[in-house]
């Protein structure tokens, strides 16, 4: 069905558009880098034999916070390089803060759009991809299923709301959703919408929440206001 997906995402995508310019507006930092939202990658270095190439996606400030461990535990093993990405802006100061040293490179996410992730998926080129909590972006996972390369969907979680409206169409969740590899759910509620929406026993596996592992270092002052001004709080 990723045809349909296609076919709907740019009308809604000009729909949206007002709401979404507003709040990057609003939050600021959106100007840098932002060719890379329609699939423009960074130079990346050249592929190295023997050498695994992983594509980490975490939204925002709360998932770039919580996969610190995880790019830890990755950047240990010699024979893996990381390409790490996000969407907002702080989160993007922040894994320029906090992860310079663990990954090769630093980007924003593209544009779920076919010709955008197709574009930087051809430039990337890696051999995995892992997507954080709730994000599930159809072509993005089509991109990986048709290169046949796995996707693990990290601290995987369901709102109340998103399973509501999966379980009313569940066969087009499991066709859209169907190249996510491996779901590690972040809580058993997660696991069981899951296994409910018709996912099987064998790509599911129960491992926590990894925000319960992360250690909270000291932030810098910009980093602070720009959070105070995502949250709406403070004079920022």
């Amino acid at each position: 069905m990723i045809w349909l997906y296609r076919l709907l995402f740019f009308p809604a995508i000009l729909l949206a558009s007002p709401h979404y310019l507003r709040r990057m507006l609003r939050r600021g930092g959106y100007g840098a880098n932002f060719q890379q939202r329609f699939g423009l990658v960074p130079e990346l270095p050249p592929r190295r034999p023997g050498i695994k190439r992983i594509w980490v996606q975490a939204v925002s400030v709360g998932e770039m916070l919580a996969i610190g461990p995880l790019l830890q535990a990755l950047h240990v093993d010699a024979d893996v390089e990381i390409y790490l990405t996000t969407t907002t802006s702080t989160g993007y100061k922040l894994a320029i803060d906090r992860y310079p040293q663990l990954v090769m490179s630093i980007g924003y996410f593209p544009i779920d759009g076919f010709p955008f992730s197709s574009r930087a998926w051809k430039k990337i080129d890696p051999d995995m991809a892992i997507v954080t909590e709730g994000e599930r972006w159809p072509e993005h996972i089509h991109q990986a299923r048709r290169r046949r390369r796995p996707v693990i969907c990290v601290n995987a979680r369901m709102s109340d709301r998103g399973y509501m409206r999966m379980k009313k169409a569940q066969w087009l969740v499991r066709s859209l959703f169907d190249g996510i590899t491996r779901f590690l759910p972040c809580s058993r509620q997660d696991a069981d919408r899951l296994r409910d929406l018709g996912f099987s026993e064998g790509r599911i596996a129960f491992v926590g929440n990894i925000k319960l592992d992360i250690d909270i270092a000291p932030i810098g002052e910009e980093t602070r206001r720009q959070l105070r001004r995502e949250l709406g709080v403070g004079g920022g």
